[in-house]
């Protein structure tokens, strides 16, 4: 059999395993790198790698569901966890995913749990002291904040609470840059005080559109999909059925592109069509392949 030059030399091998291990690995998150995330991802990274300032810096990265906020997140994160292993360091960074319901006690209680303390005497909106001494002993430089349009499902007084606090953590002596995501809402949120919006840059996250970016980002998808034959993702049929078909949020694309590319394991035909992409509305059944191994 020839070499299967559609799929990236790592994941061939997928070609000689199970019908089970080849589904479970299309089902596997990954990260694409492409132009919207990419200058965002950079920028972040710089941030790990300056010196501590007192001035910090803050990114607000907003866009609609499904278009990538939380996976972009997360790589920020894993490059930030790359970095400190190749300097020998502690993590440079924590994560905060501000919850349903965001009071400050529950975002100070979740950032104290982190670091395996628990935040007592809560006073206003101040900054517990060990905490403090914790972020500065581990060299915290950024805290990277999920759902930050969560800050208005509280009434006004937590509202105000909780921006006060993330205005003292930008602020001397932490001085954290805050990377912060959510929903186009989160900036009614920063609007709500003057002195921290003043502070954080603005990035959208947008949709899709079938140009050469999608095809680009298709064509790189397609390389680890562990199937036999090529589908030539990128192909004007292909991106025009994805732009007449669905809303094009990373989501909606990959979730699309998955549950084809398993019916194309089961069937046989080993390919992505516009065939399967039309029927692939949801995780097929798979019952069968488990039941029979």
């Amino acid at each position: 059999m020839s070499e299967p030059s559609h799929l990236h030399p790592q994941i061939r091998f997928l070609l000689d395993q199970s019908t089970a291990e080849r589904l479970e690995y299309v089902n596997l998150d990954r990260w694409i790198n492409h132009a919207a995330c990419s200058s965002i991802r950079n920028k972040a990274k710089s941030l790990l790698f300056l010196p501590h300032s007192t001035q910090a810096t803050c990114f607000m990265i907003v866009g609609a569901g499904g278009t990538g906020k939380s996976s972009l997140l997360d790589r920020i994160s894993k490059d930030s966890e790359s970095w400190s292993q190749r300097q020998s360091i502690p993590p440079g960074h924590i994560v905060l995913k501000l919850s349903a319901e965001p009071t400050l006690a529950n975002i100070i209680r979740a950032l104290c749990e982190q670091f395996g303390i628990t935040a007592f005497n809560l006073r206003k909106d101040d900054i517990p002291a060990e905490l403090m001494m914790l972020m500065r002993a581990r060299g915290i430089k950024v805290i990277l904040i999920d759902e930050f349009n969560h800050l208005l499902t509280v009434n006004r007084v937590e509202q105000r609470k909780n921006l006060n606090f993330f205005k003292n953590l930008s602020g001397p002596p932490l001085s954290l840059n805050i990377i912060a995501f959510g929903t186009h809402e989160a900036l009614n949120a920063i609007n709500l005080d003057t002195q921290l919006i003043s502070r954080f840059q603005i990035f959208e996250l947008p949709q899709w559109k079938p140009d050469e970016e999608l095809r680009a980002f298709l064509a790189s998808y397609e390389k680890f999909m562990p199937l036999r034959l090529p589908s030539n993702l990128a192909s004007k049929e292909i991106v025009h059925f994805f732009s007449t078909t669905l809303e094009l949020t990373t989501r909606n694309i990959v979730n699309r592109l998955k549950w084809a590319a398993m019916l194309a394991i089961i069937d046989g035909t080993e390919k992505i069509q516009i065939e399967n992409l039309t029927i692939a509305t949801s995780v097929p059944d798979l019952t069968g392949v488990y039941e029979n191994e």
